[in-house]
Parts: C-alpha cells; sequence; structure tokens
C-alpha cells in the first residue's frame, strides 16, 4: 500500500479562522491514522490560499503594498502557529499561494 509523503493544509487567506479547529481535527485524525498504521510522522505543509483577495482588494499586482502585506503575514502567522500547536514535529511552513 503507498501512502501519501505529506499531506498539505490549504486555508483561504482571508478565513483562517473560519472552522479551523474542526479542520484540524479532521488532520489529525489522519494524521493519527498514518502514523498508527505506518509508524510515519507525515509532514504537514500549511498553505494560506488567495492570498491576493486579502484587503486592500484594490491592491491586486505584487509587490503589494505594505498593508496589504501586513494582513497576508498575519493570515499566515495565525494559520501557522495554530497547526503548530497540535503538530509541532512535523509543521512545515508555506508562506502563502495566490
Amino acid at each position: 500500500m503507498k501512502i501519501t509523503r505529506c499531506f498539505y493544509f490549504l486555508n483561504k487567506a482571508k478565513e483562517v479562522d473560519a472552522h479551523i479547529n474542526t479542520d484540524i481535527d479532521s488532520l489529525n485524525e489522519l494524521y493519527k491514522y498514518v502514523k498508527g498504521k505506518f509508524s510515519y510522522d507525515i509532514p504537514i505543509i500549511t498553505v494560506a490560499t488567495q492570498s491576493d483577495e486579502m484587503d486592500p482588494v484594490l491592491d491586486k499586482t505584487p509587490p503589494y503594498k505594505e498593508i496589504k502585506q501586513t494582513n497576508i503575514n498575519e493570515a499566515i502567522d495565525y494559520l501557522n502557529k495554530k497547526v503548530q500547536i497540535y503538530f509541532p514535529k512535523v509543521h512545515i511552513k508555506l508562506l502563502s499561494a495566490l
């Protein structure tokens, strides 16, 4: 049986706090399954998606102005901190994806 090499945990940047605890609980169930069945600490990569939709929305083209970049960074930090609490040994941070 083949297993995946990592889990990608994708969250929309504008909604990183929406249902995140439920999503992390589901991710934790999958993680525990892989750990129990294959004795493998599967890496978890976090991705804040659609970061181009963060405020101010009129700033559409990278490099973004400081206020938009700050909002993106705050969303990324929040997402990474929440995942790091549950998966400190296997969490890999990814900044953002458009």
